[in-house]
């Protein structure tokens, strides 16, 4: 089935494959490279090189998929959207914006499967080799107290950046097996254990858990189609901006504002400091960010001050016209994966979409695997899975 998905692209299948490949070689190297620079290693390994390196990879496999790939309005959407990354880049010095629009266009004509796998293998190798090394004391192994218990990082920078990767283990085995019920939901109860037990994230466990009642209602959900069809694409765009000027409808203070606040983590404060005091720029403007993770974060001289909603993060700092491109692909994709029947796709990445609004990670190449796939044909779903998704 691999074998007549690329055929349809109009190679032959070893021209095909081989240009393939390369991409998928190019987008390895960055994914590692973003890996290794959210772990304790980016203390040891120039951080210049790191970005070089993915900025790199990215571009190598954007140039490569605009060459040999079909050119498309998907094309056009891209390039738009990486003119866009470059001017925000020369503005504020921010890549974010430019990696994602690289990589989304560079794999867009990639089969699906492929690249769900390939970011699972990488992921998972990345986070045992930083687990073990933790563990046996070869890089540090930050711990953060809250409420009693301590968070840890085993190897990354912060608890967070690993109850990312979690998270995104998780999205990878409901799109690889989802019908493979039992398998599916033993590995992601185990991923959402370990990721409440150790770092203690409420927001990306939650997220597994409503990605594990995906997998386990997905026979009903299908019924619902022509309704998801509707409503998805319309919530993702009205639950972006609503999650952004929240505090705008919630008066500060309040008994409302302070529980949504304490359930967010005091990230309400945050979002309110953002929104009054600064402007919505066309092509963003740079905001100094203080988090909490690495060895600058546990600076206690250092005002914490951090954009955990992402949405949020692309409009402000990566500027109005970034944050039209993410919102629109998303909106889309939501929208055209279940009307071409991708039901199930379709709302594990409507709950990608959510987990954005209260977590940095959405817009972050190297943790955020659903990238490479948000300009993808449903084509390239591959026709076994579509069945697996919608039966």
């Amino acid at each position: 089935m691999d074998e007549l998905t690329e055929k349809s692209i109009g190679f032959n299948f070893n021209e095909t494959n081989l240009i393939d490949n390369t991409i998928l070689f190019f987008y390895s190297l960055s994914l590692i490279s973003g890996t290794i620079q959210l772990s304790m290693f980016t203390y040891y390994i120039s951080g210049s090189l790191l970005v070089f390196t993915r900025l790199a990879m990215c571009g190598c496999a954007f140039i490569l998929s605009l060459i040999f790939k079909r050119f498309n309005l998907k094309s056009i959407v891209g390039i738009s959207f990486s003119i866009v990354g470059i001017i925000v880049f020369l503005k504020t010095r921010n890549l974010d914006y430019l990696l994602f629009a690289m990589t989304l266009t560079g794999l867009k004509d990639i089969p699906v499967k492929r690249v769900v796998k390939l970011t699972f293998i990488i992921t998972l190798v990345s986070l045992l080799i930083l687990v073990l090394l933790s563990i046996t004391g070869i890089i540090p192994n930050l711990g953060y107290p809250r409420n009693g218990r301590i968070r840890n990082s085993f190897g990354t920078t912060y608890p967070l950046v690993l109850s990312a990767y979690l998270f995104y283990l998780a999205v990878s085995v409901s799109i690889l097996w989802p019908k493979k019920t039992f398998v599916t939901l033993s590995i992601m109860t185990l991923l959402m254990i370990l990721c409440n037990t150790y770092t203690g994230s409420r927001n990306d466990t939650f997220s597994i858990a409503l990605l594990i009642l995906i997998i386990v209602l997905k026979k009903y959900l299908k019924l619902a189609k022509i309704l998801l069809k509707t409503l998805i694409p319309i919530f993702v765009v009205v639950g972006i901006v609503f999650s952004i000027f929240l505090t705008k409808l919630i008066p500060f203070g309040t008994n409302l504002f302070v529980i949504i606040n304490k359930l967010l983590s005091d990230r309400l404060i945050l979002q309110d400091t953002l929104v009054n005091n600064y402007g919505i720029k066309l092509f963003g403007q740079v905001i100094v960010q203080n988090g909490n993770g690495g060895y600058e974060g546990q600076n206690s001289l250092m005002q914490y001050f951090y954009i955990d909603n992402s949405y949020a993060a692309s409009l402000y700092v990566g500027g109005l016209l970034s944050f039209c491109f993410i919102v629109g692909i998303c909106a889309y994709r939501c929208y055209s994966l279940i009307k071409k029947d991708f039901v199930i796709v379709g709302l594990i990445l409507f709950i990608v979409i959510i987990n954005g609004m209260v977590e940095s990670s959405f817009i972050n190449t190297s943790l955020n695997t659903i990238i490479p796939i948000l300009l993808s044909d449903p084509k390239l779903f591959l026709s076994n899975e579509k069945l697996n998704l919608v039966e």
